[in-house]
């Protein structure tokens, strides 16, 4: 009998334990489950599967009241930021459902108040002026269009590299075509794509890589079968499609060769071109146009000069025979649309100093009035053109970045004070830094304007905390690894010079001066110079190069007294592009990629010879690993990706186990450790600020007022 007894006290025990087990892990498994949503939506920017996941935490831990109710108003949270009316609801269930959780509850009502608000404002047709956010996240791409109705918007599904468009109203995205690829051998994918008036058919040029060509294709809704228009070799030329006729006809297209630029139409029906203004732009892209809408007229920009990339807007009649001034200012103006009435053209100016919207009545394709300030402060934005009600809808890149500056223990290299932002103007703009060899400077990119097409050059002083600013529109089509000379008084860049061409270049840090290094050969003027390293003594210069051709990077040294080039190695494409100079001059630390989905790093002898590796990680895709060699030569830093982020890491540069300094961050991007050895600095993205947003402005047609 007590035998019975006990054998039941165990059984009951058993069960308490697994009851009580059985508990635990599911208390485990909501909080993982929530934090997996959590990724989803906040570091993956992929709102549609967080959503998801906050439904199955909501469904499946009925009992975990506090997780659920986070859950529901994440899911709120999500369909907010994806435009959604469900937003409402979901906001409407923590508060029925969770009125114990008090926190939820307060958020939730919050949100709905202000979305009622907006639902109020939009239900009574007000006539204020407005811009709001109607789409963000990971997938939002901005290189498309709104339709003519405002139902759908064409875009990149970069995942695939194929055609999309999002249904505005639910979110819902088509992949409208099937031949997207990545593989390294045929990489193919969507790029600018427009819509026709009557919202049937979508004009989209693609880049097939594995061909070396571009194509433009019009593809229809109804049987999503590619009609292939024309193609050229991708080499020197390019083709944009920017609107189409308003018949239908047509799609109007920019034929883009080496050093010119031309505007014409190429036929739907046959393919036949029709060409209609030519340029001898030295910067011709991206430039933009547009039919008026009776089709009569066409409105474009272009660069003021040769010699410049700002630009100046004109209007063209269809059949190219008579050409006036639309816009003539210094500033630099480009062009965002035409209303859908034909009254009015819309614009983005830096006439303040600042990006702003501003606005110019036009009558019979003629100027009317002198422009009107639309929105001040508009900043760096892609048109995605108007809707029939007078709506114009506009992206805002993703991927701002800022400057941070984190404080390290020299002899660990572990981080004792956590990154901050460094105090510089044009916040979510700057990037590519790198200390002085005195370390009393920090260099940087700035990147501004529209579609982020202008690069500054800044110094900021750490010591008066003031910028000196070189601006080259004038000088440089582009420029790009900007690092400090070890002499401090020079900044070695690789470029394209507007009259020089793709090269290797010295801008003195004092004046702004440019003075030409190496220069691209003639028959390769198509690759592209990658991380120039000055050697200590200034006399030779490293750098990677890729050939024209795609096939291969070589690193190189030329001596700049007798321009003798050595190659010291040869690897692969599309490869990590990164050289770090040792303190002593006599390594180069560098990251290749010699199996798939692997990277090596290395170091080699600046005179040449097998690099030896430190250290290997898992790494697919093309991100970039940026290094930086501590001041002593001891260490290599370095960077590389995990599930939740970006981590900083060091291996000693004599070899040996590589080790985690604990600092996690969206990016590394060109770390740089400071002469002291005390401070690293790198650029990484802001946030949430590191997602793309689509944007809409309305009510501002035709009745205009002054902006703050």
């Amino acid at each position: 009998m007590n035998k019975k007894k006990n054998l039941i006290m165990v059984i009951l025990l058993l069960a308490g334990v697994s009851i009580l087990f059985s508990s635990m892990i599911q208390q485990e498994t909501a909080k993982e489950l929530f934090e997996k949503a959590l990724y989803l939506e906040e570091t993956k920017g992929d709102l549609e599967k967080a959503i998801e996941v906050y439904k199955q935490v909501v469904k499946k831990f009925l009992d975990e009241r506090a997780t659920a109710a986070e859950a529901q108003l994440h899911i709120g949270l999500c369909y907010e930021k994806l435009g959604l009316k469900e937003a409402q609801k979901a906001y409407q269930n923590v508060i029925d459902k969770y009125p114990d959780q008090i926190e939820a509850v307060k958020t939730a009502q919050e949100k709905l108040s202000l979305l009622l608000k907006a639902k109020d404002v939009v239900e009574k047709k007000s006539e204020e002026f407005q811009a709001r956010q109607v789409w963000i996240g990971r997938e939002v791409d901005g290189s498309g269009k709104i339709s003519f109705d405002g139902k759908y918007l064409s875009f990149v599904d970069w995942n695939t590299g194929n055609l999309a468009m999002r249904e505005m109203a639910t979110g819902k995205k088509t992949l409208l075509t099937k031949n997207g690829s990545w593989k390294m051998d045929a990489i193919e994918f969507a790029m600018d794509s427009v819509w026709s008036r009557d919202g049937k058919h979508l004009a989209y040029n693609w880049d097939n890589d594995g061909k070396r060509r571009v194509e433009l294709y019009v593809v229809g809704l109804d049987d999503l079968e590619p009609n292939l228009l024309y193609q050229i070799d991708f080499k020197k030329n390019w083709i944009s499609p920017v609107d189409w006729s308003p018949d239908g006809s047509d799609v109007l297209t920019f034929f883009t060769e080496e050093k010119s630029c031309k505007l014409g139409l190429i036929s739907v029906k046959d393919g036949s071109i029709r060409i209609i203004k030519s340029f001898k732009a030295i910067d011709p892209v991206p430039m933009n146009a547009q039919f008026s809408p009776d089709g009569r007229y066409l409105v474009f920009d272009f660069p003021q000069q040769d010699i410049t990339r700002k630009k100046n807007i004109s209007i063209i009649s269809a059949d190219g025979k008579n050409e006036w001034s639309l816009i003539d200012h210094p500033a630099d103006d480009n062009l965002l649309g035409w209303s859908p009435d034909g009254n009015w053209i819309l614009f983005a100016s830096d006439r303040t100093g600042a990006w702003d919207a501003w606005i110019i009545k036009v009558m019979e394709g003629k100027p009317q009035k002198s422009p009107q300030l639309v929105k001040r402060g508009i900043g760096s934005i892609n048109s995605l053109g108007f809707s029939q009600d007078g709506s114009f809808y506009y992206g805002v890149a993703g991927g701002m970045y800022d400057v941070f500056s984190a404080k390290i223990d020299r002899d660990t290299g572990r981080v004792v004070e956590s990154p901050k932002k460094v105090p510089l103007p044009y916040e979510g703009h700057n990037t590519y830094p790198d200390w002085s060899p005195d370390g009393k400077y920090l260099m940087y990119t700035s990147i501004r304007g529209p579609r982020n097409r202008e690069q500054v050059l800044c110094i900021y002083s750490l010591e008066s905390e003031s910028v000196r600013e070189f601006h080259f529109k004038d000088e440089f089509v582009y420029f790009g690894y900007p690092r400090w000379d070890p002499d401090g008084r020079h900044i070695i860049l690789g470029a394209e010079h507007v009259q020089s061409g793709k090269g290797l270049y010295k801008v003195d840090a004092q004046t702004g001066e440019i003075t030409l290094l190496i220069q691209a050969k003639e028959n390769e003027s198509t690759g592209s110079f990658w991380s120039p390293v000055m050697a200590l003594d200034g006399k030779s210069l490293f750098y990677d190069y890729e050939n024209s051709a795609y096939e291969y990077y070589r690193i190189m040294v030329r001596d700049l007294e007798t321009g003798k080039e050595t190659e010291l190695l040869r690897h692969p494409p599309h490869d990590n592009n990164q050289l770090a100079l040792s303190p002593d001059g006599n390594q180069l630390a560098l990251v290749l990629r010699e199996e798939k989905d692997m990277r090596m790093l290395k170091v080699m002898p600046t005179g040449g010879g097998e690099p030896v590796e430190l250290h290997r990680f898992e790494l697919k895709g093309r991100e970039i690993v940026n290094l930086d060699w501590s001041p002593d030569g001891r260490y290599i830093y370095f960077s590389k990706p995990t599930p939740e982020g970006w981590e900083l890491w060091r291996v000693p540069a004599e070899g040996g186990e590589a080790e985690n300094l604990q600092l996690k961050m969206f990016r590394f991007i060109h770390l740089n450790i400071h002469p002291d050895g005390q401070r690293i600095v790198f650029a990484s993205y802001v946030g949430d600020k590191m997602l793309p947003e689509i944007w809409v402005m309305e009510n501002f047609l035709p009745k205009l007022m002054d902006r703050k």
